[in-house]
């Protein structure tokens, strides 16, 4: 998988920026991804298992009388942005290097 999102990746640059929303603007995140469909799909994967331990944190916080109302993932927009930017930044980490951070954003290497 880390190869086809390298390969994604080509002369494409992913864009991150605090100032950017998921959904909303030609360089959106959302819109982003559309070009980046391997990466999309990693940080949908990982979503959903953050889901499943969400639910699972949950069940036990209920069974000590916690109100799980405060837990909800008030955001889960705001949860893919953050995501997104923690798996481009880890894939700048990989041996061998997957991608780079330049100030344009991330680019293959």
């Amino acid at each position: 998988m880390l190869e086809s999102i390298k390969q994604e990746f080509g002369q494409n640059t992913f864009q991150t920026s605090q100032k950017m929303i998921w959904s909303n603007g030609k360089t959106s995140y959302y819109s982003q991804l559309e070009n980046f469909k391997n990466l999309k799909n990693l940080i949908e994967t990982k979503l959903e298992y953050i889901r499943q331990k969400q639910s699972e944190f949950e069940k036990v916080a209920k069974s000590h009388n916690i109100n799980v109302k405060v837990l909800d993932i008030q955001d889960e927009n705001e949860l893919r942005c953050a995501l997104t930017e923690i798996i481009l930044e880890g894939l700048c980490w990989t041996t061998p290097k997957i991608l780079d951070k330049k100030e344009a954003g991330y680019v293959a290497v």
